[in-house]
């Protein structure tokens, strides 16, 4: 599972969670996905080539954790969530 946070000039919009990472970034890449939905109405949002940045890595040094970071103050930070039952397996 994946969690997904927009900010907005560094003030928290919202966040969203995704079963699988394909989800997100068909998301991440839709400028009318809901994971925009708080954005305010004068900002026009273009969902072009982010700066992407990587958060933290696994054991075996795969990156886990991203941010995107586009112009105009919107970053949007996607990361790995352990649920009780992934924990289980």
């Amino acid at each position: 599972m994946y969690i997904a946070k927009v900010y907005f000039r560094k003030k928290f919009l919202g966040v969203r969670l995704y079963e699988n990472y394909e989800h997100f970034i068909s998301d991440l890449t839709d400028g009318d996905s809901a994971l925009y939905g708080d954005l305010p109405d004068n900002y026009k949002f273009h969902p072009s080539r982010p700066h992407i940045k990587s958060g933290c890595s696994d054991a075996l040094k795969f990156n886990t954790d991203f941010e995107y970071e586009y112009e105009g103050g919107l970053v949007v930070y996607c990361g790995e969530v352990m649920t009780e039952e992934a924990a289980r397996r």
